[in-house]
């Protein structure tokens, strides 16, 4: 989102750049101390440098503007510092949910200084898609109801909750069920080992990173997310873009994207079970997995928009620019 706002400047009077998604990892107090780009995340200074110059010399001090896009709690000790380090330097931190603002203002960043600006999905008009076809791929039968994951499989994202729910979903849903879990990890031995130990391996296909993960949302029956906590899951608002009736942990990210009972269901963190009976719902109920992803998709184009994201964006450094220039 900060790059494709950086192209609009133009219509602010505003240089800007985006800075390197991670500050160095040798020497960090001689980085920090010529007063150069960085911090722990992706951060993007307005009248400063590009990526490769310096940020010393003589001119006024550039405005930096840090982007944080998850609830940070692996950060250990070392990159906390670093942050309470940075926030003096900091003009304004961009959060991408209101509980992602809140961890920071609790670990000490000025909440005057912190904007929460959502993330932004492309919400395209429904394209012929042979299921059919899409199906086999993955070598399953044409009467398959599909559960689809995408995402990192890591500890986080309790895809092993959702393993548990597959099997019980297997037992009572009204068609022959399957999982197509997408993305890679530390954690995928481990979850191959528990789907052979829960029975369900034969139900379930882990078919690693796919750079075709937005195509293959129309194959879902249904949208799952078991994680414990987020940033706010591009993956999801994918889901929700494409029309898909989506069951998601009640996390306050989450929430911010689901209306439960509206635009998807909400169940609390762990409850394998809360899965398996919202899932049942949906693929019982053709009319309430249409009505649940219609309202979705609206949801979607109306309020997370990637027009909306950008122009918020645009806002923002308008702002700077006109404090700055005055």
């Amino acid at each position: 989102g900060a790059r494709r706002a950086c192209g609009a400047l133009g219509f602010a009077g505003c240089p800007g750049g985006v800075g390197p998604r991670r500050a160095p990892s040798a020497r960090p107090r001689r980085f920090f101390g010529r007063g150069g780009w960085g911090g722990p995340r992706g951060r993007g200074g307005l009248g400063a440098p590009p990526r490769g110059g310096g940020g010393g010399g003589g001119g006024p001090r550039p405005a930096i503007i840090v982007s944080e896009r998850c609830v940070d709690t692996w950060k250990s000790g070392w990159q906390r510092y670093l942050d309470r380090r940075l926030a003096s330097r900091t003009t304004r931190l961009i959060a991408n949910s209101q509980p992602v603002a809140d961890f920071y203002r609790d670990t000490g960043f000025p909440a005057e200084r912190t904007v929460v600006i959502p993330n932004g999905v492309e919400v395209a008009e429904p394209e012929s898609f042979d299921r059919a076809a899409r199906l086999a791929e993955f070598g399953l039968p044409a009467d398959a109801a599909v559960v689809g994951y995408v995402g990192r499989l890591a500890r986080q994202k309790r895809v092993d909750d959702l393993l548990w729910a597959l099997q019980m979903l297997r037992q009572i849903a009204p068609r022959p069920t399957w999982m197509l879990v997408v993305g890679d990890g530390r954690e995928r031995r481990r979850l191959e080992r528990i789907a052979r130990q829960v029975e369900c391996a034969d139900r379930v296909r882990f078919v690693g990173h796919r750079a075709d993960t937005r195509g293959l949302m129309p194959l879902f029956d249904v949208f799952w997310l078991a994680s414990d906590f987020e940033g706010l899951s591009n993956s999801l608002m994918e889901a929700m873009a494409a029309g898909v009736p989506v069951v998601a942990s009640d996390i306050p990210p989450n929430r911010e994207l689901v209306v439960d009972g509206e635009t998807g269901f909400l169940v609390r963190v762990g409850d394998s079970a809360g899965f398996t009976q919202f899932t049942d719902r949906i693929l019982a109920d053709a009319v309430l997995a249409r009505r649940l992803g219609e309202a979705g998709r609206r949801r979607m184009r109306e309020e997370f928009s990637v027009e909306r994201m950008v122009a918020r964006h645009i806002d923002l450094y308008r702002e700077i620019c006109g404090h700055r220039h005055r």
